[in-house]
């Protein structure tokens, strides 16, 4: 059993670290098609990734190009993750990682050029959401720093594939702290 435990965590964890930088985009329609440069959020936190149709939850993980299903029994110890508090002016550290920006969960519209970033969607919804998946985190803004260098964002959307602490910047955003290339930087940001 602890074998199939570390496979399963090794092959989430290889999904996870392949969808950092994408775009999510909720779609209430399960049979809706995938396409390579997108995650759709589908309902009951199932997300539906690349033209694989890989379907994961926090239980189990299932492939419809196979008929295997692995699940595993999995927790995180809260001691692993700096806590976020949503108040003005506690700092965490987590990883920064960009995207390309297009329809958010805020109901807003920004562009790759707009100094937006995506939280974690833990964060993003234990803030509160609204009926509409708006949560109260939309239009507040975060202060982040890498490497000497800072920036001033806008959240607008939740990260799915973030971890607690984690931010995803807009390419514009992402450029004002580090090089692009670098892909994943590790910032200290608050809330204003």
């Amino acid at each position: 059993m602890q074998f199939l435990q570390t496979l399963t965590l090794a092959i989430i964890s290889t999904f996870l670290s392949s969808a950092v930088g994408r775009p999510i985009k909720k779609s209430g329609n399960d049979s809706e098609p995938c396409t390579d440069s997108s995650i759709y959020r589908a309902p009951n936190s199932t997300f539906i990734a690349n033209s694989t149709f890989t379907q994961f939850n926090s239980t189990s993980l299932q492939s419809t190009e196979a008929s295997t299903t692995v699940t595993a029994e999995t927790s995180v110890s809260s001691s692993e993750q700096t806590p976020v508090e949503s108040s003005s002016g506690s700092e965490t550290t987590g990883r920064g990682t960009f995207y390309n920006v297009s329809a958010d969960a805020c109901g807003t519209s920004h562009t790759n050029a707009d100094d937006v970033v995506a939280i974690a969607q833990s964060l993003y919804e234990s803030l509160g959401v609204s009926n509409e998946y708006v949560s109260t985190a939309c239009g507040r803004y975060i202060n982040a720093s890498y490497g000497g260098k800072s920036v001033r964002v806008q959240v607008v959307d939740a990260c799915a594939s973030c971890a607690d602490t984690d931010l995803d910047f807009s390419p514009s955003a992402f450029q004002k702290l580090a090089d692009p290339e670098l892909g994943v930087i590790q910032v200290t940001w608050s809330f204003e």
